[in-house]
């Protein structure tokens, strides 16, 4: 898709030059040339108003499923994807593209009573790609510590010296793991308007997701050090005495993050509060099942983790 719409990323479509609005009506009403292989609009889209439903950018799709095949059959890549498989994909790719496109282009201010100048759309552009940039890289954290948890929990379910009791509790942690994904992770994010120490990596404060029901967070303290326990056993058997020291520093500071919702979760996973407050529809998209997480639902009406101040704070 970058080939061919001339970019080199799809953050990046600044500079990128779409059809004009005059070209698009004349295609639509036969009186102009529509994308054809012959000239340098083949694969040039439009980004106007209504550039969804618009016959132009629908050929300029087929071009480039076209050229695509063509190029994975030359290239003997495997049987090529389906039509509308590519498709689908070139349509977020043309969504990432234009909302980069658009971003430093002026839109309605705030005030409502003009547009914006060149100097606040473009500082506008820079706040989302920082948003973006930092939604990012909390992303690949999470999958960090969800890889780093499900490896650690199968090697305790490995460990012969774990008792029957501490192997269902891993068995269901695992469960858990399973469950919540990506999204279901603490996330991490750096506070670097109060790093003590400028030279150093800035520490990563921990927040719970809202969504998720607090005796969670403290199943994955229990697992994250029974985990860390395991290995220096294992490094000290092994005859490595030296203990690797993390390269961030991490503090639980007891916020939550509204970031993202997981849906289709187990229904005992969810904060109670979180799904009484929902509205109906809203509860539709979310969906908990109805599905049995053996031994949390006792574990967590033991513990009571959702207390009145926690329910407060969600």
């Amino acid at each position: 898709f970058l080939a061919l719409s001339g970019m080199s990323h799809l953050g990046r479509f600044d500079s990128y030059s779409p059809v004009s609005e005059e070209i698009v009506n004349d295609f639509a009403s036969g009186t102009g040339p529509g994308p054809n292989e012959e000239d340098d609009m083949c694969f040039r889209l439009y980004f106007g108003e209504g550039w969804r439903q618009t016959a132009w950018n629908l050929a300029v799709i087929n071009n480039m499923i076209e050229r695509i095949i063509i190029d994975a059959e030359e290239a003997k890549l495997g049987p090529p994807l389906p039509s509308d498989v590519i498709k689908a994909i070139l349509w977020d790719f043309i969504l990432q593209g234009r909302n980069s496109w658009s971003m430093k282009k002026p839109r309605i201010h705030e005030s409502g009573d003009r547009l914006e100048t060149m100097a606040e759309a473009g500082l506008r552009k820079v706040q989302y790609e920082q948003s973006r940039s930092s939604a990012v890289r909390s992303t690949t954290r999470k999958k960090s510590k969800l890889e780093h948890r499900t490896a650690g929990v199968k090697e305790l379910l490995e460990d012969r010296s774990q008792t029957a009791l501490a192997r269902k509790k891993w068995e269901m942690i695992l469960q858990l793991l399973q469950a919540l994904a990506i999204e279901g992770q603490s996330s991490e994010d750096t506070d670097s308007e109060n790093n003590l120490h400028p030279t150093q990596p800035a520490a990563l404060l921990i927040k719970v997701p809202h969504f998720r029901r607090r005796i969670i967070g403290e199943l994955m303290e229990d697992l994250d050090r029974a985990v860390e326990q395991l290995r220096i056993s294992q490094r000290r058997q092994s005859g490595i005495h030296a203990v690797p020291r993390p390269s961030r520093i991490r503090i639980r500071c007891g916020q939550v993050s509204y970031r993202t919702v997981q849906y289709r979760l187990p229904r005992p996973l969810y904060h109670r509060t979180y799904l009484r407050n929902l509205t109906k529809s809203m509860l539709n998209k979310v969906k908990p099942k109805d599905v049995v997480v053996h031994h949390f639902a006792e574990l967590a009406d033991q513990v009571d983790s959702d207390s009145m101040m926690d329910e407060d704070v969600d």
